[in-house]
């Protein structure tokens, strides 16, 4: 079911969800006046966000392989590239295997922006929450900048 999020009204038609959101946003209508679809629809999903697994023995994942992310709030990037450097600790250090090391850092690491990502993917699934958000946002500008640095993990550590 996709849908505009203005209306109860769900559809599969992504022709006329498209042209809902350009008849609500004149940019992307602007930008959108002469584009032509060339072919047909091509999507996958739906995509389950969400920790997958992050090991078995003499394995580690890392990236979409090892969590799937919100784009909205993600860095899913970021987690991979970080997530790897915390392989290469894991196979370092002596004290525990490597794929609890592993898994324990991973945790410590990213846990708590993706207790805030979950909490963002409820929000805006309530059109209620949703204009609550959104009007905390404009009476709180850094509000947004201090809600991107929540769910995304320093990557000073990896660089």
């Amino acid at each position: 079911c996709l849908s505009d999020w203005s209306s109860d009204v769900c559809s599969s038609d992504l022709d006329g969800l498209l042209k809902s959101f350009r008849d609500k946003n004149q940019r992307l209508a602007a930008h959108l006046a002469s584009a032509r679809r060339a072919t047909p629809w091509q999507s996958i999903g739906p995509v389950l966000m969400g920790l997958r697994q992050l090991s078995r023995p003499g394995q580690f994942f890392v990236g979409d392989a090892a969590c799937v992310v919100d784009p909205f709030s993600g860095e899913g990037i970021a987690m991979g590239l970080r997530a790897s450097a915390l392989v290469v600790d894991a196979l370092d250090q002596k004290e525990k295997h490597p794929e609890a090391a592993y898994e324990a850092a991973w945790h410590q690491t990213f846990n708590s922006a993706l207790r805030v990502d979950h909490l963002i993917r409820l929000a805006m699934g309530n059109r209620i929450l949703q204009d609550l958000l959104v009007c905390g946002m404009k009476l709180v500008p850094h509000s947004l900048t201090r809600l991107a640095q929540r769910t995304r993990p320093s990557m000073l550590s990896v660089l």
